[in-house]
C-alpha cells in the first residue's frame, strides 16, 4: 500500500517538475529567477528519496527521480554559468 502510495507522490512531484523544465529550456532568462541554494538543497532531498526508493524496491519511483536529479543539477551548472558571465 505504501508503495503505491510514495509512486503517486512521486508521480504528481515529477509532473509538477515538467512546467519549469520547460520554462527553463526555452527562455535561459529564467536562470535569475532560481535560487543556487533551494536548488542544490532539492537536489539534496532528491538524491535522498533516490536512495531510500532504491533501497526498498521501488524501483519506479527511483527512475522518476533520476530524471529529476539530472534536471536538477543541469540546472545548478547553468546557474553558476550565468552567474560567472554576469560577474565579467
Amino acid at each position: 500500500m505504501y508503495d503505491i502510495l510514495a509512486d503517486i507522490g512521486n508521480l504528481i512531484g515529477f509532473l509538477s517538475l515538467l512546467p519549469q523544465v520547460r520554462k527553463t529550456i526555452i527562455n535561459r532568462h529564467t536562470l535569475k529567477d532560481l535560487s543556487l541554494t533551494s536548488t542544490i538543497l532539492v537536489l539534496v532531498t532528491i538524491s535522498l528519496f533516490d536512495i531510500y526508493f532504491f533501497v526498498n524496491g521501488l524501483i519506479i519511483s527511483g527512475l522518476l527521480n533520476v530524471f529529476a536529479c539530472s534536471y536538477y543539477g543541469m540546472t545548478i551548472i547553468l546557474i553558476i554559468r550565468a552567474s560567472r558571465k554576469k560577474k565579467k
